[in-house]
């Protein structure tokens, strides 16, 4: 857009209308920089969270291992008092899949509703040896009244098995404060064994699996 007169005479000369056009190009840069920059930033810290802290888990080595049965056949067996004997070993606990899977079932709250709630049977210790502690309540204990049969059959529809829920669940099941749901039965509704009663006896707090 220069005009040869002009220019050829030495005299000053300027571009017309790509000033303010520049300047914007520039910020527009320097927006979009910032931008990228905070994104980076926010996705690194949501990955440290997710590695770290979101797990909600000691870093210590954990080794799973099928062992056919279930969980309560497993905590008493000669494997089990083997592995416990082994060095370097600092807890052993047995469960049906709950490090790997889960199962869905329904339920129905003590306030009448349906929930679906994700379950499996673990023997005692299992909790303490992933390093969580009780939200409220306790955890299983090895007295065979906290044991849960794995044999659907087996279970009694005369009892109350105790039952640790994690937070999601106990607010699912209409609690919101973790203390408030100690104490409260829910029931089968589409187990295997269907009206088998659970008497929750601890809050654990929700970790990844």
């Amino acid at each position: 857009s220069f005009k040869p007169a002009p220019v050829l005479k030495g005299g000053v000369v300027q571009a017309a209308g790509a000033g303010t056009l520049r300047q914007l190009l520039v910020l527009l840069q320097f927006g979009i920089l910032i931008g990228l920059t905070i994104a980076a930033a926010i996705v690194h810290r949501q990955t440290q969270f997710g590695l770290e802290s979101g797990l909600r888990l000691g870093h210590d080595p954990i080794l799973s291992i099928y062992v056919p049965g279930d969980a309560g056949y497993c905590q008493r067996s000669a494997f089990s008092d083997g592995v416990r004997a082994l060095p370097g070993v600092r807890g052993v606990a047995c469960a049906n899949g709950i490090l790997t899977n889960y199962m869905s079932q329904r339920y129905r709250a003590p306030d009448g509703r349906e929930v679906s709630l994700s379950n499996a049977t673990s023997g005692p210790g299992l909790f303490e040896l992933l390093g969580l502690k009780p939200l409220a309540g306790r955890f299983l204990s090895a007295s065979e009244a906290d044991l849960f049969p794995g044999a659907p059959m087996e279970r009694r529809l005369d009892r109350t098995y105790p039952t640790v829920v994690n937070e999601s669940a106990a607010h699912h099941l209409g609690y919101a404060d973790p203390a408030a749901a100690l104490g409260k039965v829910f029931v089968s509704v589409t187990n295997v064994r269907a009206g088998t009663r659970h008497e929750i006896v601890g809050v654990v707090p929700d970790y990844a699996h």
